[in-house]
């Protein structure tokens, strides 16, 4: 009986050691909600996600500035254009800034220091022709180092033709009686008249079909008239000029006077083989000029060029002279 008691007493104070015990801990009994299922991570997605990040990073400027250069390729463009437009308007501007001056004795314009005036148009057995007055109102000589052109219109402004004065040289004062040779268009048509100087570099560039040879030709016509200029490299280096005349022609005897002149001229000189038949009823003259030979200063005609003259002031200057130059 007595050890009952004392084990009793014994196992009372184990169950209050316990309480007291558990009274006396910090930490809570955990509690069970829920499970929760356990995922098998891997490590691609996270070496992925890094990578694209790398890519922005790396790439990020190199597409900025592409996107900065379109827009800027943009804001180009359409500048251009509006230069473009802006030179078609003033080109526009600049050809209804051109005075035009009438044909006739009254009128008077000047260019450069030089008056024109006495203005008319004549026809003589249907040679036709514009005649005016040049004045040089400046204190001083005037020598044109460019080529003067008149250019001649129709009352609408609609361009005719282009006829070349050649250089002016003219002392203070002094006055020039200008005749040109002009087409019966011209004559029939002609209300208006434009005179302005060009330098050959203006002349429009003249490109040559040279094909697989090393000589381009380029014939020029007028009436019976054909002359023939020979380049290597857009440089001239001879001169062939046939002309035949029949007697029907109003200016035969003109024209046989004058050429046998030149043929006597020209026969003497080195350099230039020429020929000249009079049957009675025509006249055939045909002179070939070697450029490399022949001194320039001994060919008196304004048809003729010095070697290694370019064709573009070839072409323009004939086809102001009423001549039509084909390749």
């Amino acid at each position: 009986m007595k050890d009952n008691k004392k084990n009793d007493k014994q196992k009372l104070s184990l169950n209050d050691a316990i309480n007291e015990s558990q009274n006396k801990s910090l930490i809570p009994e955990p509690v069970v909600v829920g499970n929760l299922r356990k995922e098998n991570t891997s490590p691609i997605g996270i070496i992925i996600f890094f990578a694209i990040l790398l890519f922005v990073a790396f790439f990020l400027p190199k597409i900025t500035a592409y996107f900065n250069k379109e827009e800027n390729n943009n804001h180009v463009n359409v500048s251009s254009s509006s230069v473009s437009s802006s030179l078609d308007n003033e080109d526009i501007s600049n050809d209804e800034d051109i005075t035009y001056y009438d044909i006739n004795d009254s009128s008077s314009f000047t260019v450069n220091d030089l008056t024109i005036n006495n203005i008319n148009l004549t026809n003589q057995n249907n040679e036709y022709q514009i005649n005016f007055v040049i004045t040089n109102n400046s204190p001083k000589t005037i020598s044109s180092d460019d080529n003067y052109f008149l250019e001649l219109y129709s009352f609408e402004k609609s361009f005719i033709e282009r006829i070349l004065i050649g250089k002016i040289k003219l002392e203070s004062k002094k006055t020039l009686n200008e005749t040109l040779n002009i087409s019966s268009n011209a004559y029939n048509n002609a209300k208006l008249m434009i005179m302005d100087s060009k330098s050959n570099k203006e002349y429009p560039k003249v490109n040559l079909d040279y094909g697989d040879q090393i000589r381009a030709s380029m014939t020029c016509t007028k009436n019976d008239n054909k002359l023939t200029y020979t380049f290597i490299d857009d440089k001239l280096i001879t001169i062939v000029e046939n002309y035949t005349l029949d007697n029907s022609k109003a200016n035969f005897n003109n024209e046989l006077e004058k050429y046998q002149s030149i043929y006597q001229t020209y026969s003497k000189i080195e350099g230039i083989e020429t020929t000249f038949n009079n049957s009675g009823t025509s006249f055939e003259y045909t002179s070939s000029i070697d450029l490399a030979k022949v001194k320039f200063s001994s060919l008196k005609d304004s048809r003729f060029y010095k070697k290694n003259t370019s064709a573009s002031i070839v072409k323009y200057e004939l086809e102001a002279s009423l001549y039509t130059c084909t390749q």
